[in-house]
């Protein structure tokens, strides 16, 4: 089964997909089709974490940020 994604959906703001490595609620899979089908999305995954990684990792969310806005300055 597909995921339901609108393959025509674009984005003007930069799209980053967090996906837990062992995220047992939504596949991996579905994540990176996510990423495939938005042009320019980035997809981080958080190893050994779940479906909440972006909440249990915020450590992680945020060094991402960092970089992000340091790179774009």
């Amino acid at each position: 089964m597909e995921p339901a994604v609108d393959s025509r959906n674009t984005s003007p703001v930069p799209v980053t997909i967090w996906h837990g490595g062992s995220d047992r609620l939504v596949p991996f899979h579905h994540g990176r089709y996510m990423a495939e089908l938005i042009p320019g999305a980035d997809l981080v995954t958080v190893p050994d974490e779940g479906h909440f990684a972006g909440f249990v990792r915020v450590d992680a969310v945020l060094d991402a940020c960092v970089r992000w806005f340091d790179a774009t300055e």
